[in-house]
């Protein structure tokens, strides 16, 4: 018979987690992870700290090793938060850790520090089974998520931990994400003629004014609808920021355009290249733009999109495991923004971005996290585990 799990504890040690501001930029995360790797000790855990390139706490992780060969499971949430904001619009310290009426909250209570918590306790508890495990069950526990890094990963990467799977706690208890849309972010550079705006003669070209057309190209111009059965979602384009001119006086020599453009299986990276350089060729022929003066794309950063397979083992073992435990189920979804799934899938890890207890005002005032499925949710993952690791 299965323990029940111990949601006291979880709760309380959650609580502990949200007081320790974390915020991803703008805390360093080396206090969450020591408060995370004295709790991991308490528990038994064969816990190990993790640290950044200059020696400072960054991660915790936990291997407990089956007596059988097999793959290895990951289970992972983060440490760290976004940003809080501005603490006066919160009815409470967003780092309170207030429990009421069956709620957490605080910054960091949805996203996702009663998950970390959670997933802890679930390891101690497997820790039972280890004679009867076929393979390993990895904990990673990142604080250096939230900024884009995802450093807390690629420190569990670099010291050689390599999980097959890996199952994140962000919230929602009324689907699991098996995919998210990828992203390419893009600086679109102009370069016009400075000159005095208060002179006789026309501006001969203004950046901002040209940024415009671009802009306007942007959001007008269709993207290709297709998608696939299994990846529904369509690509996306938005203009996220504009930026040029020096003051009142002097028409824009420069201007600058971001772009974050969505995307899918099918308008990938490749295609998203295109669209966007066929934009700007197109604003610089109409425009009779000089060579000397040619609209520069630069591209960020980007991830692709991701969707573990319907014959993923990882995907089959907690769809079973919810049916079992909730007798429900649950829709397996693509998400439209992108996550740290992004990134593990093109390390050939397959990933479940999201299960857990549902939240509300994550990454905005007033979150808060659920407690009343917690028991249900930790059950549901205990039973994805042993079907995975076959004990």
């Amino acid at each position: 018979m299965a323990m029940s799990a111990d949601v006291k504890s979880i709760v309380e040690f959650a609580q502990k987690l949200v007081q320790i501001p974390s915020q991803g930029g703008i805390d360093s995360p080396g206090n969450v992870v020591e408060e995370a790797y004295a709790f991991a000790e308490s528990l038994g855990l064969p816990a190990i700290k993790l640290v950044d390139d200059q020696g400072k706490p960054i991660a915790l992780v936990a291997e407990i090793k089956g007596a059988f060969p097999g793959k290895i499971w990951a289970v992972n949430a983060t440490l760290d938060t976004a940003p809080a904001g501005d603490a006066a619009l919160w009815k409470d310290n967003p780092f309170s850790g207030k429990v009421q009426n069956d709620v957490l909250y605080g910054r960091g209570a949805g996203d996702s520090k009663l998950a970390a918590s959670m997933f802890m306790h679930l390891t101690k508890e497997m820790m039972a089974e280890q004679a009867n495990m076929h393979g390993n069950l990895l904990l990673i526990l990142d604080g250096d998520e939230h900024t884009g890094n995802f450093g807390g990963i690629k420190a569990a990467f670099m010291a050689g931990y390599q999980p097959d799977g890996i199952m994140i706690g962000y919230p929602g208890d009324d689907k699991f994400v098996v995919g998210s849309r990828g992203f390419a972010r893009y600086e679109i550079a102009l370069t016009g003629k400075g000159a005095h705006s208060g002179a006789t003669l026309p501006a001969e070209d203004n950046a901002l004014v040209r940024a415009a057309d671009i802009v306007q190209s942007l959001t007008t111009r269709p993207l290709p609808q297709k998608t696939e059965p299994d990846f529904p979602r369509p690509p996306k384009v938005t203009v996220t920021q504009v930026e040029g001119g020096d003051g009142y006086s002097v028409v824009p020599a420069t201007a600058k355009v971001r772009v974050d453009v969505r995307l899918t299986p099918v308008f990938n990276e490749a295609a998203a290249d295109a669209h966007i350089r066929q934009i700007v060729a197109g604003h610089d022929s109409r425009h009779q733009v000089p060579e000397n003066r040619a609209t520069k794309v630069g591209k960020v950063s980007s991830e692709p999109a991701f969707l573990t397979p319907e014959t993923s083992e990882l995907r089959q073992a907690l769809r079973a495991a919810v049916v079992e435990i909730t007798g429900q189920t649950l829709p397996e979804v693509i998400s439209g923004p992108s996550n740290i799934g992004n990134f593990l899938a093109t390390q050939g890890i397959d990933v479940i971005a999201g299960y857990g207890v549902p939240a509300h005002g994550v990454h905005a005032v007033g979150e808060n996290a659920s407690l009343k499925p917690l028991g249900k949710v930790y059950d549901v993952y205990r039973k994805t585990l042993q079907n995975l690791l076959k004990t």
